[in-house]
């Protein structure tokens, strides 16, 4: 099968345990994901809220370090995407298609910071994560965009960065809305009226993002499933924000090596059983086509070409 994952934090896991990407005991390693034909990645660098900004740059920084060298040393397996052409090369090449990422914006605090960061690779922005940035308010923390964050905004959206609205708070959500000028991604968010939690995508927010053509990635988070926080949990969020009519939106963003994942989820080697499994409980192999792969492709075609 193809897939495309929208998010996971294998880079900043992998650098603090001393572990290479080729071969771990990680949800990720690149040897587990030769069970898809092609395959693209996102892989964020996530930045902790307890650094400041000059850690927080510092430590980006040697995270990508980190990340380029492990491409180089796995050149056969991996490659870096920065443009469309990238995206079918590597993935008809049989190699992951990676597209880095980073997890709270704290480690950028420039447009000349943001332009060279661009120019090394970097593709999507998630805003904050959970608490406040000079950006803005995050899903526990509260609070809208500050006036840096719709300058930020603007910015990366002009380069080709894609903004990643997971972890905002409603208020920063909305406030995105208006200051967006390009569609943008929730890429590891659920449906929160299936299961409530803060940092889950309202309806309203769900029919926001399909409407203007960004994406959203289906996170296997147990503590945003609910339930069990297995596969079928998994399912009847899918379900629902397909009824919202996110059949050209929907995703997937698993959330590996960030979070505390179910074993019927954990490891990339599992995402064919999950893929069976929403087909064996009526969702069809073309729908299946969209979610795990073509949904966000060619979403990715379209932005990658500026």
């Amino acid at each position: 099968m193809n897939f495309f994952d929208l998010h996971c934090d294998t880079v900043t896991e992998s650098m603090e345990r001393g572990m290479g990407l080729r071969e771990n005991d990680l949800h990720l390693s690149l040897n587990r994901a030769s069970v898809f034909e092609k395959w693209c990645q996102v892989f964020a660098v996530f930045v902790p809220d307890t650094l400041n900004e000059f850690e927080a740059e510092s430590y980006f920084d040697n995270a990508c370090e980190f990340f380029f060298k492990e491409i180089a040393e796995n050149s056969d397996k991996i490659a870096l995407c920065k443009a469309a052409s990238d995206l079918w090369d590597f993935t008809m090449s049989g190699k992951c298609a990676a597209i880095l990422a980073m997890e709270n914006s704290k480690a950028v605090n420039s447009i000349s910071r943001l332009q060279k960061l661009y120019e090394t690779g970097l593709r999507i922005i998630t805003l904050t994560w959970n608490g406040t940035n000079s950006a803005g308010g995050g899903s526990k923390s509260g609070g809208g965009l500050t006036a840096w964050g719709c300058d930020l905004v603007r910015a990366a959206q002009s380069m080709g960065v894609v903004i990643d609205a997971s972890h905002l708070s409603d208020a920063a959500f909305w406030d995105l809305t208006r200051v967006s000028s390009a569609p943008f991604i929730a890429s590891h968010s659920n449906a929160r009226s299936v299961f409530n939690n803060r940092r889950s995508l309202t309806d309203e927010q769900i029919k926001f993002i399909a409407k203007n053509g960004g994406l959203i990635g289906l996170n296997f988070y147990s503590e945003f499933l609910g339930s069990n926080g297995g596969v079928a949990e998994l399912l009847r969020h899918a379900q629902h924000m397909l009824e919202l009519g996110t059949e050209d939106v929907l995703c997937i963003g698993t959330d590996f090596d960030g979070a505390q994942i179910s074993s019927e989820l954990a490891g990339v080697e599992r995402v064919p059983c999950v893929r069976q499994y929403f087909e064996q409980n009526g969702v069809s192999s073309s729908l299946c086509d969209k979610i795990f792969f073509e949904n966000a492709f060619n979403f990715f075609e379209n932005v990658l070409q500026l």
